[in-house]
């Protein structure tokens, strides 16, 4: 890159962190200060604990830094050992929390089954005329159970148990790989001591849903885009590696393809137009690919085109959805939705957006941002008791932390969201560092992971609000969170040599 390309490029790149740092200053207070009305112990649990945890996560850093020389000689053997070791707890507590589906979960879950068993899911065909988004999913869990079946295999919860230990895992060792490209084997290890500390990823292995089943893609294609970017490992095997993670994981959820539009925006400021055809043509046309197979197998042997259109709910009313009140599902609005006839709807919710956003006004935006950021990043249990409640369910210790009517969730959701939030503060600390000139060269590394945090931000201010729909990011904000401990004085120098 030239000198005035190089400018240009800085002042773009700082523009961004400006806009990244304003907007997750907001994120960040909303977490803390409108927390959903939370009182007693878990208002003081999550406000005071976010600078303890804040301060256990540099004290960590700084106990790792003592080793750092140890570590990068043992790195993957301690990578392997955590991974293992994690597996094994995240499949255990699954196992413990064993529960039945109902509605979505269900029509990913009983859908599969079905499939497996008949050779159709026609009990589903309704549930998926309205909501074809979750067909990847469904079918992502076909596979699972298809294989399951062929070995007699026929505990089917804990098959998607196993399939989503399995997501987290790599996840998690992805992110510390990440870590390890962009700050050394010390930063990777701090990973996942982080995500050691981290008790909702213990327990998110029976919260079988496309959240926790796509949590592995976006964190996969990173780790791949950036050795393909710094020139390490085989180019063509990364690239299409890449277009897995997007064709897969955007089935799943569609929300992965954020990082692809991340990537191919980082290879753009960078003024590395092959690059960016590159990662544009395998992300986005092995994507299609996928997406053109799937539909077309299913729309030609299962389900009715016809009934499709009629039925399908549009995009435009997830958007309209989260303009009303706080955001949250409402039946209403689908009641409105559905009263619509396929023909104009799409103009019809078009037109009421509009006359929400006229009718909240400036100000009314706003706070609506505001409060859409509490409840959308400030919940540390990623939502998992969305799952872990539905019956037939125990009444172990872990129920009394793990649902929302147990007598200890107030300590497990305000330790799970003060440290969730406390890496966020983190993750906004660096990216204020970047707006503000200082550590140019990282701030440029780790673009792409902030420019995906901030699309995904920017996406469910216009969504529905839920405190599940980040998660499968949650990876890749704690890797920003790490890497911005790893910048603190006394950080083991970065290696950013080739690696085998």
């Amino acid at each position: 890159m030239d000198s005035a390309g190089r400018t240009v490029g800085d002042r773009l790149v700082r523009a961004f962190y400006v806009l990244f740092a304003a907007c997750f200053t907001l994120v960040v207070m909303s977490c803390v200060i409108l927390n959903g009305g939370r009182g007693g112990v878990e208002l003081l649990l999550t406000a005071l604990g976010v600078p303890v945890c804040a301060a256990v996560v540099w004290l960590v850093k700084g106990l790792l830094d003592r080793f750092s020389g140890q570590i990068e000689g043992r790195y993957r053997a301690i990578l392997w050992a955590f991974s293992i070791a994690m597996f094994l707890a995240e499949l255990f507590f699954a196992l413990a929390l064993r529960h039945g589906t109902w509605y979505d979960a269900a029509a990913i879950f009983g859908g599969a089954v079905e499939w497996v068993g008949t050779g159709a899911f026609s009990g589903y065909y309704e549930y998926y005329g309205y909501f074809p988004n979750n067909l990847g999913g469904m079918t992502f869990l076909y596979a699972v159970f298809r294989l399951a079946s062929w070995v007699g295999f026929t505990d089917y919860y804990a098959a998607a148990s196993l399939a989503a230990c399995l997501m987290l895992t790599g996840a998690m060792a992805l992110a510390s790989l990440i870590c390890r490209e962009l700050a050394g084997a010390s930063a990777g290890v701090l990973a996942l001591a982080v995500f050691a500390l981290s008790p909702q990823f213990w327990f998110l292995g029976g919260a079988v849903y496309t959240d926790v089943l796509s949590m592995l893609f976006p964190a996969l294609f990173f780790y791949c885009y950036l050795r393909f970017r710094d020139g390490r490992g085989n180019r063509p095997v990364l690239l299409l590696t890449m277009g897995l993670a997007m064709g897969i994981g955007s089935q799943i959820k569609f929300t992965v393809l954020i990082a692809a539009i991340a990537a191919l925006l980082d290879a753009l400021l960078r003024k590395k137009p092959a690059d960016a055809l590159k990662v544009a043509l395998c992300a986005f046309g092995i994507t299609a690919v996928i997406g053109l197979s799937l539909n077309g197998t299913l729309y030609s042997t299962q389900l009715s085109r016809e009934e499709a259109r009629e039925n399908n709910t549009p995009l435009l009313h997830w958007v309209m959805m989260g303009l009303k009140g706080d955001g949250y599902y409402n039946p209403e609005d689908y009641d409105f939705t559905r009263s619509l006839p396929a023909e104009g709807r799409n103009q019809v919710l078009l037109d009421e957006i509009i006359h929400r956003v006229r009718q909240r006004g400036p100000g009314g935006m706003l706070e609506l941002a505001a409060r859409k950021s509490a409840a959308d990043f400030g919940n540390g249990t990623y939502g998992a008791d969305d799952f872990l409640k539905i019956p037939p369910h125990g009444d172990t210790v872990l129920h009394r932390f793990l649902l929302q009517d147990g007598a200890y969730y107030g300590f497990y959701r305000g330790y799970t969201s003060a440290l969730h939030v406390a890496l966020m503060a983190w993750m906004l600390w660096a990216a204020w560092r970047f707006a503000a000139g200082r550590s140019r060269r990282e701030g440029w590394r780790r673009l792409p992971l902030y420019l995906a945090v901030f699309g995904l931000w920017l996406f469910l201010m216009w969504w529905e609000t839920n405190c599940r729909y980040f998660s499968n990011f949650a990876p890749v904000i704690i890797a920003c969170g790490v890497l911005a401990v790893s910048d603190l004085p006394g950080a083991a120098p970065h290696k950013n040599a080739p690696r085998t």
